[in-house]
């Protein structure tokens, strides 16, 4: 999930927003408010090493998220999770494509989130299928 290991959770999902040179204080909120949409505000000041794959998980979809972009790209962003975290996975994506008109491309082997897009693109030995 590529979280900075010396950064907490919130620390991890502020740093998009700083580096934008958003000030300290609004990035925070804006991450915390993230971190609650998610379902892990409460490891906010964990370090990665402390959070379960499944919440990693999540702490990337929210940094991934808390700027605000207008598409996200993902690669396999279920391909480490249980069935459970899968499901959780879909509906944050879910709740933040009708929420915040996010679009998210992924690529997937994972039939369960293939099946959640709105759109399928279907590819086959390099080509795509009708």
């Amino acid at each position: 999930h590529y979280l900075m290991p010396d950064f907490r959770v919130l620390e991890n999902v502020m740093m998009p927003r700083r580096l934008q040179g958003i000030e300290s204080e609004e990035a925070k909120e804006r991450a915390m408010t993230i971190l609650e949409r998610v379902g892990i505000a409460n490891r906010a000041h964990h370090f990665p090493t402390e959070i379960s794959g499944g919440e990693s998980q999540r702490v990337a979809v929210a940094r991934a998220v808390v700027h605000k972009p207008p598409l996200v790209l993902a690669d396999e962003p279920t391909g480490n999770l249980d069935s459970e975290n899968t499901r959780n996975f879909i509906e944050i994506l879910a709740e933040m494509q009708a929420d915040d008109g996010l679009s998210v491309l992924v690529v997937t082997h994972e039939e369960e989130l293939a099946m959640a897009a709105a759109r399928k693109l279907v590819m086959k030995d390099g080509r795509f299928l009708d």
